[in-house]
């Protein structure tokens, strides 16, 4: 018997970048694309219908948090989004 995976809990967030001209395309992806402005949503499902309406433009991660979310506000300050989609925090370490 091969070991069952665990299903995963879907992201939090997406990060969404243009792959692809919107040169040419309908003008309803055009506007979808402008409203948009592309880079970190909610995973939320009508976030998710605007995303799929024009998906075939877009590369879509989830964003990920290796390290855990953000503790403190002065944690945003040494926050990085890494083009595979992970969210590294360097927590603030006091003496």
């Amino acid at each position: 018997n091969a070991p069952t995976k665990e299903p995963e809990e879907p992201a939090m967030l997406h990060l969404v970048t243009r792959i692809k001209t919107v040169k040419y395309r309908p003008y309803w992806e055009k506007e979808t694309i402008q409203r948009l402005k592309l880079f970190v949503f909610k995973n939320t499902p009508d976030m998710n219908a605007m995303l799929k309406s024009v998906q075939h433009l877009l590369e879509i991660r989830p964003v990920s948090f290796p390290h855990g979310l953000p503790k403190s506000e002065e944690d945003y300050e040494h926050c990085l989004l890494r083009e595979n989609g992970e969210f590294v925090v360097k927590h603030k370490i006091l003496p």
